[in-house]
């Protein structure tokens, strides 16, 4: 079927179930207005929205990186098989006894 053929509530609900099962449901009011604008508006939001994206992830791995050199990892390489051995027991119990 073509879109001619189905009412406007019809897709209206389609879009917006498909865009709230997606991961960026905070993006979804600005993808509505700028559909009012068409393509170029839906553009202009997808790249402003890539950029922002892209930035925010640069700055936050920087910080992480600034903030890890930060911590003493003498500790860690000394007993490294212990806590990864703890790790894989804790985690073995929580699958046993938590059936999700």
């Amino acid at each position: 079927k073509s879109l001619k053929n189905r009412s406007k509530l019809t897709i209206i609900l389609s879009l917006s179930a498909a865009m709230f099962f997606s991961p960026c449901i905070e993006i979804e009011a600005y993808f509505f207005t700028a559909g009012s604008l068409g393509w170029p508006g839906i553009t202009a939001v997808s790249v402003i929205y890539y950029a922002i994206t892209v930035m925010g992830m640069v700055l936050f791995v920087n910080l992480a990186l600034k903030g890890i050199e930060k911590v003493d990892w003498h500790f860690m390489e000394h007993h490294e098989k212990k806590i990864t051995g703890l790790i894989l027991i804790v985690l073995g119990l929580f699958a046993y006894f938590v059936h999700i």
